[in-house]
């Protein structure tokens, strides 16, 4: 008995070291997320403008565009700290991106006709990974990266409130009409997309607007089954913004993402007859909103700008083929990060693996295919185990909704695309280690005891 009251003893300081040593990795992991998303609708052109800092603004917004590469730096720091990145943060989507990362420098350093510029933009990518590393290396790997996709959602969440409640101040120009649209009015298109401005950032499009309005309502559909009484109002309450805001921007792409998001999720969850019944009904109504049939009829049945039809339905074909011709001057290794925008005259291509590969070549682009595949294997294994209960609901909407956005949108540069699918990257990854889907034998039941059930996951998601 004096054994045991001893061990008692000895073992409640140790469990308050643990817990302390846990709420300090869970702020710096935060802290360092939340400075890359700091730099976020910035870069570097604003210190290289002629006049630069005209303003106390655009001082600001100088300053700020290298707050993502600070943190890449602190991250390693942290990870030199600790002895370098564990096994489990590099092997799987993480270190296969880390590839893509690797070939897209290589290029913008000896390729590319902007070699400044294109090391910035690889820099700032290649910063969430590193911090992504970072943080998937700690022994408790899971309830932080639970904790930084929490905080990506509390700021997609904030986002879309700030950009709605922004359009009475700006007026007019963040409305125009749209004929195909129920409300009369579509937000963010227009004058104001091309060229407006809001605090000297630019504006979001249309299309930005409805990305935080999907993982927003995707976000709250997966809460909507967890959460007690008051929880579920709040949740309800972001569901019906972001279905709102889905028609006021009518983004199609974004749209399509969001209904095939809500359907993996009922899938995923066996969800009965009725119910996906329901959900198919809400995305006729939903597509018919956004004006999608419409748009669909045109594209099948007339001819878009006078180059013909569009077998991809997407009218951005010219612009992938323009890219692949580009490409084509450095197929292995690409022409540098943002090679769309500097041998495209400014285009940029609205599509993932057509930029990855004039990004990084067939080397980056086969790894950056291969980290989603690897994603996706692992999603399907996790949530069709026996603990799939216990995993978070919405981490196979967002993961299906950003594989659909990038087929007519670019996720492959820094953005707030990437900032909120990496940490959903890595934490597949990481649960995919612990439930032996990654398997290297001996390896990975040594390094299995140091993260935590996923349990325990679940409830910091919430």
């Amino acid at each position: 008995m004096r054994n045991a009251f001893l061990d008692s003893r000895l073992s409640s300081p140790a469990e308050a070291a643990k817990r302390l040593r846990l709420s300090a990795a869970l702020w710096w992991s935060v802290f360092l997320w939340i400075l890359l998303w700091s730099g976020y609708n910035t870069g570097i052109y604003v210190v290289q403008a002629p006049n630069f800092p005209a303003d106390t603004l655009q001082l600001v917004q100088g300053i700020r565009a290298f707050f993502p590469l600070v943190a890449g730096w602190l991250a390693i720091v942290t990870l030199l700290r600790k002895g370098g990145a564990r096994l489990w943060a590099l092997v799987g989507p993480v270190g296969l991106l880390g590839v893509f990362t690797a070939a897209g420098l290589l290029s913008s350093g000896l390729i590319s006709k902007y070699p400044l510029d294109a090391l910035y933009w690889g820099g700032m990518y290649g910063a969430v990974l590193i911090v992504l590393v970072a943080v998937c290396s700690d022994a408790d790997a899971v309830p932080i990266l639970s904790r930084v996709i929490t905080v990506n959602w509390m700021i997609d969440i904030l986002i879309l409130l700030g950009l709605l409640g922004a359009i009475p101040f700006l007026g007019g120009a963040a409305l125009s009409q749209a004929h195909g649209n129920p409300l009369g009015l579509q937000a963010y298109a227009g004058q104001m997309a091309a060229n407006g401005t809001i605090l000297g950032m630019a504006s979001t499009r249309n299309t930005g607007l409805a990305r935080y309005a999907a993982v927003a309502g995707l976000v709250a559909l997966g809460r909507l089954w967890k959460e007690n009484l008051f929880r579920k109002l709040i949740w309800v309450a972001v569901l019906l913004v972001a279905l709102y805001t889905l028609v006021l921007a009518q983004a199609r792409t974004e749209t399509i993402g969001f209904l095939a998001g809500l359907m993996a999720i009922l899938v995923l969850r066996k969800s009965r007859r009725t119910l996906l019944l329901g959900a198919g009904t809400l995305g006729v109504v939903l597509l018919y909103l956004v004006g999608f049939f419409h748009d669909l009829w045109v594209f099948g049945t007339q001819s878009r700008g006078g180059h013909g039809f569009d077998p991809t339905l997407t009218g951005r074909t010219n612009q992938w083929m323009q890219g692949l011709a580009a490409t084509l001057h450095s197929p292995w290794l690409g022409l540098g990060f943002q090679a769309d925008r500097y041998y495209l005259h400014g285009v940029q291509l609205e599509n993932a693996v057509s930029q990855a590969l004039i990004q990084a070549g067939i080397l980056g682009t086969v790894a950056f295919v291969a980290a989603f595949a690897l994603a996706w294997y692992m999603l399907v294994r996790l949530y069709t185990s026996k603990l799939a209960r216990q995993l978070p609901d919405e981490i196979p909407g967002i993961l299906v909704f950003f594989t659909v956005m990038s087929i007519t949108e670019s996720t492959v540069y820094y953005s707030a695309d990437w900032l909120l699918l990496a940490p959903v990257l890595g934490y597949i990854q990481v649960l995919a280690w612990q439930q032996g889907i990654v398997s290297f034998g001996a390896i990975t039941l040594g390094h299995r005891a140091a993260l935590v059930n996923p349990r325990t996951s679940a409830e910091d998601l919430r």
